[in-house]
């Protein structure tokens, strides 16, 4: 009979389960069950590595609210110039 039933689905004996999950450094008893998921309770964080990772990877990225702001100012400095130079205009040069 095992040989009848291997034969005729051999895909049911290579069925494997596998589940991935990503953990950071700062979490500790992570290991997942098959049956229970709600290990959520069990879990330890490491506060002072967790601030720590954050800050190293969290580093604020300046270029482009300056680069943003150059070209604002290269847009409207040229839109200023010629606005007052219109009003500095008299009838005659029109």
């Amino acid at each position: 009979m095992v040989a009848i039933a291997q034969k005729d689905s051999p895909w049911i004996w290579g069925f494997n389960n596998k589940e991935y999950y990503l953990s950071n450094q700062w979490v500790y008893n992570t290991k997942r069950h098959g049956i229970n998921q709600g290990t959520l309770k069990y879990l330890r964080v490491d506060p002072v590595l967790r601030e720590q990772k954050q800050k190293e990877w969290n580093k604020p990225v300046v270029w482009p609210l300056m680069a943003s702001i150059g070209l604002l100012f290269l847009l409207v400095v040229p839109g200023v110039r010629a606005y007052r130079r219109r009003q500095k205009l008299t009838i005659d040069a029109l």
